[in-house]
């Protein structure tokens, strides 16, 4: 049985899996064991040695810590979650959860889509900040701010800013529709 714990312990040392040191404190019994076809097996009592190591010095992090130490307080990278096509309204990609400036879909100025200046996804398809395909801001197709087609800001078609086709309506000399003189719609002719 000596001779066979000799060779074993020699086959291991030259294995790298036991190396010979001077006498320790931290010494565990072995127990010699025979296996079924005449070999032995070293066992070893590590419950003196177990009871003196310092547990967890290394611990691993549980399921709970990794998924907290990874979350942030946006949501998935570039969604697109609009409401109409070619839109990019949705939670995208750098948002910091805030009404700061320069968000990506947040509430403050420079928003492509939100309430403030220069937006560019409304509630249809390719206008700025209206309710109609390709309008500035009115209420109709191609009108700048008024309530019919190609007006600048009056009532009528082709109109500036006055009550009548093809006024400018100010209150000068030299206006196409005012009180003063040289008018060309107004109370007096050349008056």
């Amino acid at each position: 049985m000596r001779e066979q714990l000799r060779r074993e312990l020699t086959k291991l040392s030259e294995q790298d899996v036991i190396e010979e040191i001077e006498a320790s404190e931290w010494l565990a019994p072995v127990v010699i064991a025979k296996k079924a076809n005449g070999d032995i097996r070293l066992c070893v009592d590590l419950r003196d040695l177990n009871a003196a190591i310092w547990v967890d010095r290394h611990p691993l992090p549980n399921i709970g810590e990794m998924l907290s130490t990874n979350e942030t307080c946006g949501t998935a990278k570039n969604e697109t979650c609009g409401t109409a096509k070619d839109e990019t309204c949705g939670t995208a990609k750098n948002e910091t959860c805030g009404t700061a400036k320069d968000e990506t879909c947040g509430t403050a100025k420079d928003e492509t889509c939100g309430t403030a200046k220069n937006e560019t996804c409304g509630t249809a398809k390719d206008e700025t900040c209206g309710t109609a395909k390709n309008e500035t801001c009115g209420t109709a197709k191609n009108e700048t701010c008024g309530t019919a087609k190609d007006e600048t800001c009056g009532t009528a078609k082709n109109e500036t800013c006055g009550i009548a086709k093809n006024e400018t309506c100010g209150t000068a000399k030299n206006e196409t529709c005012g009180t003063a003189k040289n008018e060309t719609c107004g109370i007096a002719k050349n008056a």
